[in-house]
Formats: C-alpha cells, sequence, structure tokens
C-alpha cells in the first residue's frame, strides 16, 4: 500500500511540478485539492475512497467526510481507530479489530472480523464478518433499519 501511495504521490507531484499550491506536513501531501496522507487518496470528482492501512499503534485514527461528490467510503485494514463524517451512500467496513463511528448512511457493509461499529442514522445494515458488533440509533429515512447479521458470533443492537 504504501509503495502504491508513493507511486500516485509521485504521478502527482510530477503533474503539478509546475503548479503553485504544493505543500507537504506530517499529515501527508497535498497538490491543489488532491491528498494522499494516512486516511488514502482523495482525488474530488471520484466517489469512492479508500481508508486502508494495519496498524499496531492504539491511536492510529482517520477521518472522512462523506459528501455529494464522494458519497461512499471503504474502510479496510486492521487495528484502525475511523470517524465518518456526513451522510454517506454507502460505507463498507472490511479487515479486523477496527473502530468506526458515522453518522449516517442510506447502507451499513461489515465483512471482516473483530470490528466495532457505531451509527447513528442507517436505513440497511448488512453484517457478514465474525465476531463484529454494530450499534445504530434510528433509521436514516425509515423508522427502523434493515438488518441481516449472518457472521458468526457478529451482534446488531440499538444504543
Amino acid at each position: 500500500m504504501r509503495l502504491h501511495a508513493l507511486l500516485v504521490l509521485t504521478a502527482i507531484l510530477s503533474a503539478a511540478s509546475a503548479q503553485a499550491g504544493v505543500y507537504a506536513g506530517s499529515n501527508g501531501v497535498q497538490v491543489g485539492n488532491i491528498s494522499v496522507g494516512v486516511s488514502g487518496i482523495s482525488i474530488p470528482g471520484y466517489d469512492l475512497v479508500d481508508i486502508s492501512g494495519s496498524s499496531s499503534q492504539a491511536n492510529d485514527n482517520a477521518t472522512y467526510n462523506c459528501t455529494a461528490k464522494n458519497p461512499n467510503a471503504s474502510i479496510s485494514g486492521s487495528n484502525r481507530t475511523i470517524t465518518v463524517n456526513g451522510s454517506c451512500q454507502t460505507i463498507t467496513v472490511s479487515g479486523a479489530n477496527n473502530s468506526v463511528t458515522a453518522q449516517q448512511a442510506k447502507k451499513l457493509v461489515e465483512s471482516g472480523a473483530n470490528n466495532d461499529i457505531t451509527i447513528t442514522k442507517v436505513n440497511s445494515i448488512l453484517v457478514k464478518g465474525a465476531n463484529s458488533s454494530v450499534e445504530y440509533r434510528s433509521g436514516l429515512t425509515v423508522k427502523r433499519p434493515t438488518v441481516s447479521a449472518t457472521g458468526p458470533n457478529s451482534s446488531v443492537d440499538t444504543f
């Protein structure tokens, strides 16, 4: 993943070398409105963000904001703490031992193991992974979400 990000970053920097607005810091690199950082690559106009990676550090955090142009979040990797803000179309969580907090989505899909997900409002929940838990407060546009929890030892509850 890091080699891939480095190659993408090299291509971005090469394409933008003549432009002003190239910034590099401890949180990543930004060229115009394109950024490469610990939470993945953000390119406006694309409808999916991939928040992936792996960490043994307890404070390996990332935040993503769902927008009309980028309404989907795909979270993978392990040992991550992810916050998803805004109203998403779909949030997909795979990998293991992730803690995800989200505001709202039409659809939430979990397919990893030992993931803990808390979402305030959601219309549909699908839990396929093992030993994972999802907590929700209410439906987004419905009173209660449709729930399918087929993963062994997984649970879906309200909070």
